[in-house]
């Protein structure tokens, strides 16, 4: 006699799908719990079992065994009581009982308590795990906290069971199955499916002014190989660009999907789809080199970090210079290579990250250099030490370097035409996501072009440089120098407004006697 139930497991705001297994077997009587079910967790046979027998049902003289899968996820809280229950009462009926979604806690007399994280769950639930799904039981409270978040709609697909005691619900739950209902195709998968078929351009198109910086974004949502860094002084709009982004973003394919697949599974996440959303991580300045590549536990177990959880999607970084210096260099083989090599004593591993980063940093700790004639107030020795984080190899890597607050001296190196180019690209913004194309330049003519304008620019940068104006010239229909000379001015020369700072040491000079 075995019963399976849904139910989930909470870490922090993040909520992952757990299937919660009962058997009665013929022995000892005993009540087993496996699955990673920590301490909390464990406590709740004593109450699931007292819950069961004071709300007037008997408890199987067989060995219960609760089974919670997938097996290497931790699982914390008090929420699979009720899901215990549900299972060991369903187990006992030994009939046909339907897909279900249930989480709550139960009381020793019986009764139900809410949880508090019915709006989160549920909202969850609603909108990644309703597939074959009929019934979601719960206590009344948690059901209307859902209700009040969605504004009072629900998936008519889904039926809500609800009580305020284990007897008055699962009564209920034993009645709604004696009803007919047809299955109804939700709606509101309809509309999730068809927000996450095509990018959302608004909150990208609603940004005013800084064109060179909205252009460069553009390019990075066409171009899966691209990667962008905004500098500049603090308030002008650095992180609204790269926030506008994400929305933007496209679906993951089913290549992508495959190989985050395994990242997921580490980490205890919903497996990804081809027709998800593209993941968008966003980086506290506080993260550590090893959440960044991930960590080889002592027994040989992988633990992915936050680039192999970007892994075909997005890595936006804000406040670049205000990371340690070894979790800025941390970045320089997976930008190149796409993939993280996590290499111990006695482990290795290779995770995927092949991500597209978006970084956006202050050229001072202040905030406000922007050349040898702003208001930055940081003396020489902290202007040196705070933008020698920003080494050369790094600075390569980004395909478009955009210095935002220079208002019209942005676009004062540009010709008229180029200029009139910006514009016609920037507003026709639908026009350049659709590009793709391959990420290194066939085109000798523009490398060569490249290397005329940037002479001082490395073979990566030329190639960057290349590939940008390729992206430009198939958004355009037609490969033009215009595009090469927007794709130049797309790569600002920072390293040239960087203030090394080295002391102005006296010339050494020899006394010979």
């Amino acid at each position: 006699m075995v019963s399976k139930l849904n139910c989930c497991s909470l870490s922090g705001m993040h909520v992952s799908p757990v299937e919660l297994e009962v058997d009665l077997s013929n022995q000892l009587p005993s009540f087993a719990l496996v699955g990673m079910a920590s301490s909390v967790t464990q406590e709740s046979r004593d109450r699931v079992r007292a819950a069961v027998t004071n709300a007037g049902f008997p408890w199987p003289q067989k060995k219960v065994t609760v089974s919670l899968t997938p097996a290497d996820v931790p699982k914390w809280g008090a929420h699979f009581e009720l899901p215990m229950a549900l299972g060991v009462l369903a187990a006992q009926a030994d009939g046909p009982v339907p897909t279900v979604f249930a989480f709550g806690e139960v009381s020793l007399s019986g009764a139900l308590r809410p949880t508090g994280l019915g709006a989160a769950i549920l909202s969850w639930f609603m909108e990644q795990q309703r597939s074959g799904v009929r019934f979601v039981l719960c206590h009344a409270q948690d059901w209307e906290d859902y209700l009040a978040w969605a504004g009072g709609e629900c998936d008519p697909a889904i039926e809500g069971v609800t009580a305020s005691s284990l007897r008055q619900l699962w009564e209920s739950f034993v009645a709604a199955l004696k009803v007919e209902r047809p299955r109804i195709d939700s709606p509101i998968a309809s509309a999730v499916d068809k927000k996450g078929s095509g990018p959302d351009l608004s909150v990208l198109q609603s940004v005013r002014g800084e064109p060179l910086a909205k252009l460069a974004a553009l390019v990075v949502l066409a171009d899966p190989g691209r990667h962008l860094l905004l500098a500049g002084p603090q308030g002008t709009g650095k992180s609204m660009v790269a926030r506008a982004m994400a929305p933007a973003i496209g679906c993951l394919g089913p290549r992508a999907a495959a190989e985050l697949g395994p990242v997921c599974r580490a980490l205890g996440l919903t497996l990804p789809r081809s027709e998800d959303r593209k993941p968008v991580m966003h980086l506290q300045s506080s993260a550590t080199k090893a959440a960044l590549e991930g960590a080889i536990t002592a027994n040989g177990q992988v633990v992915p970090g936050e680039m192999s959880r970007a892994h075909g999607g997005m890595l936006v970084m804000d406040e670049l210079l205000e990371c340690r210096r070894d979790t800025i260099e941390c970045l320089r083989q997976p930008l190149e290579e796409g993939l993280i090599r996590l290499q111990r004593a006695r482990h290795r591993a290779l995770l995927p990250a092949r991500f597209q980063l978006v970084a956006t940093t202050n050229l001072c700790s202040c905030g406000m250099w922007l050349g040898e004639n702003s208001l930055c107030i940081c003396g020489d020795s902290a202007l040196s030490a705070y933008q020698r984080k920003l080494s050369g190899p790094i600075l390569d890597r980004f395909s478009l370097l955009v210095l935002t607050g220079q208002g019209e001296g942005a676009l004062r190196g540009l010709s008229g035409e180029a200029r009139s180019m910006l514009d016609h690209l920037v507003g026709k913004t639908m026009a350049l996501l659709p590009v793709s194309g391959p990420t290194l330049v066939e085109n000798p003519a523009q490398w060569e072009a490249v290397a005329r304008l940037r002479p001082e620019a490395s073979l990566r940068g030329i190639r960057n440089m290349a590939a940008v104006a390729a992206t430009l010239g198939r958004a355009d229909g037609a490969a033009s120098p215009v595009h090469v000379e927007l794709a130049c001015a797309l790569r600002f020369p920072v390293e040239k407004l960087l203030k090394r700072g080295r002391s102005a040491l006296p010339p050494l000079r020899l006394h010979l006697s």
